[in-house]
């Protein structure tokens, strides 16, 4: 089977010693890789978080696990390269040697292990992304995992990707390692630095040998159980001040939605010059999207972003990569780019962009985009892009930002499978046909030679008319056919959706809490 690569470069994962880790970890190394005052911070850490009573599942180990020592627990399982060291650390009930980058998986039951921690030691992993979904099928629900890390490292086992990067770009790599594993949503609000630091001669990544931490709760990964629910902004209703926005987005947050979604339009018609018009004109009101989330990146911790959708052909792909760099950048991550082909041809002609061959056209944009946000410099010669040997910067820290498209066209399907993180269609109701469009896209992805599993699903949902009761049951049905999201429309009025009958602020917060409670237990 193919290694699972996170979507980085070719070489990502390459180390300066490619000796096997067996003859690198074969002698004993009985000392400590933190300082003084990071394994405090890391032991106090663990206080807070790791369930007493609970089954400990310690990997990449050593002789030492930084556990409090006045806290019991039921059961403490080792992992290691060392079993000298593995047998020296008194808290390992039992332990067990395993070279997780020739195979990584944990030969544990499903469901059986209350909290995870890796310290120290993720720079190391090969395939993170396969071991981290081997960690969440054993977690239980709501367990945590940790993961720990230093800038200090065994400089000649660290994978490239990780010499490459800073501290900070250390936790973003960790984020994404993560989130491509199937974990999203809740964490540390920032990565916390834990240790003063010291120096010392052998410290080859950054001399301080601080700690930090990222924690995830395995109820919030997308593979096995939990789909993320998000909410389409409704400025129809409640404006664009910023005031406004910040209250809705943070009330958001603050009641449990994992994201945000907000439309794109650039140009809207004077409608009284057209009779019959009857989609958005000028009196309709849209921010643009990239300003709008990097706003609210400021006054939000773990929200997400995303565009629902962004109309790709009508704007330069080379600064719409640039665009969506920053945002990822400046947000931490937390940006979904929606994309689709418009409607509008008074946009596109106003934007000086060719209405008539956007399809195709947004299919190279695609492309270009994830060619910028891979590599520092590129070199393309397309139809109707050309770059000679040149690149953005910044650029994403996992080197790419999630492509998710809207549209329901055969060709669209396509282009999913060929080139997408996603699918974001609002066309169907619970039923037979978004069953069967389902598994098109799926077989699709099939034969394009991917993963559909590696392709989220979100589907848009309303509250304008049922009730509790229906709203459950609707999410259920998304989730029982492998949606990874659901966004909450409370003033889309088109096809099957139906709009909230209120139209305050007051009105909009009431609905986020009203909609959360009916349908948490079925997400």
């Amino acid at each position: 089977m193919d290694r699972d690569t996170v979507g980085l470069p070719p070489g990502a994962f390459a180390k300066l010693d490619p000796e096997e880790d067996e003859i690198f970890y074969e002698p004993a190394r009985l000392v400590c890789h933190i300082d003084d005052g990071a394994i405090a911070a890391l032991t106090e850490f663990y206080r807070g978080v790791l369930p007493a009573g609970g089954v400990l599942l310690d990997l990449m180990s050593s002789w030492v696990s930084h556990l409090p020592a006045e806290v019991a627990y039921g059961e403490v399982i080792g992992h290691g390269m060392n079993a000298e060291e593995l047998a020296a650390n008194p808290r390992l009930s039992r332990w067990f040697v395993q070279n997780f980058n020739r195979d990584p998986t944990l030969l544990l039951a499903d469901d059986s292990i209350d909290a995870a921690m890796i310290c120290v030691s993720i720079q190391y992993l090969e395939r993170p992304a396969e071991l981290l979904r081997e960690v969440a099928r054993v977690l239980r629900p709501k367990a945590p995992v940790v993961i720990g890390f230093s800038n200090r490292c065994f400089w000649t086992k660290a994978v490239a990707v990780w010499r490459s990067l800073d501290d900070d770009g250390h936790a973003k790599l960790v984020e994404h390692y993560l989130r491509h594993a199937g974990f999203a949503g809740h964490r540390d609000p920032s990565p916390r630095r834990m240790g003063r630091g010291s120096e010392r001669p052998d410290d080859r990544c950054g001399r301080p040998r601080a700690c930090r931490v990222i924690w995830r709760h395995a109820t919030e990964r997308l593979g096995r159980s939990v789909m993320e629910l998000g909410t389409l902004l409704p400025w129809s209703d409640i404006g664009g001040d910023p005031a406004v926005i910040r209250e809705y987005a943070q009330a958001a947050e603050a009641v449990g939605y994992h994201f945000v979604e907000a439309p794109d339009h650039v140009l809207g018609v004077n409608a009284a010059s057209r009779p019959g018009w009857d989609r958005n004109d000028n009196n309709d009101l849209f921010h643009d999207p990239f300003v709008l989330f990097g706003y609210l990146a400021g006054c939000t911790q773990k929200l997400g972003f995303s565009t629902g959708v962004l109309i790709l052909p009508q704007r330069q792909t080379v600064l719409v990569a640039k665009q969506a760099a920053c945002l990822d950048v400046l947000s931490g991550g937390r940006f979904r780019l929606g994309i689709g082909v418009g409607w509008n041809e008074v946009e596109f002609t106003g934007l000086n962009e060719n209405f008539h061959n956007r399809g195709r056209r947004s299919e190279e944009q695609v492309e270009v985009m994830q060619k910028l946000w891979a590599s520092p410099h590129v070199n393309f010669k397309g139809r109707w892009h050309a770059i000679e040997d040149a690149g953005i910067n910044p650029r994403p820290a996992s080197g790419k930002v999630p492509v998710w498209f809207g549209g329901h066209h055969e060709r669209t399907l396509e282009r999913i499978a060929k080139w997408g993180d996603g699918w974001m269609p609002n066309a169907y109701p619970p039923g037979p046909e978004a069953t069967a469009m389902l598994d098109r896209l799926r077989h699709l992805t099939e034969a394009a030679g991917r993963d559909p599993a590696q392709v989220g699903i979100e589907a848009w949902v309303s509250m304008g008319s049922g009730d509790e009761a229906d709203w459950a049951r609707e999410a259920r049905f998304w989730k029982s056919a492998g949606a990874s999201h659901l966004c909450l429309t409370t003033t889309f009025n088109r096809r099957h959706h139906q709009r909230l009958a209120g139209h305050t602020l007051s009105d909009h917060l009431a609905a986020l809490r009203r909609y959360h409670r009916a349908v948490a237990d079925a997400l």
